[in-house]
């Protein structure tokens, strides 16, 4: 057997068997399909910015936006907007 994933989310559990359930696939197998269905759909925005400057401007700055939500500052202190 392979690595192992334990994830302690009762909201996790109740989602993937509600999924296996309508599917009719196990517990791994639909949880593995959701989550390589959600990485192409992320690897695809990526590229999609990579093509598109605008779009990858707009994503740097919502990264930036995120992280200082998350650490706080506004940026100013270095001359950032």
């Amino acid at each position: 057997m392979g690595s192992q994933l334990n994830i302690k989310s009762d909201d996790a559990y109740r989602l993937a068997s509600e999924l296996a359930a309508l599917t009719g696939e196990s517990l791994t197998a639909a949880v593995t399909a959701a989550l390589q269905e959600r990485l192409d759909r992320k690897r695809q925005a990526l590229m999609a910015d990579a093509r598109d400057p605008k779009a990858l401007a707009n994503r740097i700055l919502e990264i930036g936006a995120s992280l200082r939500r998350t650490y706080g500052g506004s940026g100013e202190q270095r001359g950032y907007q």
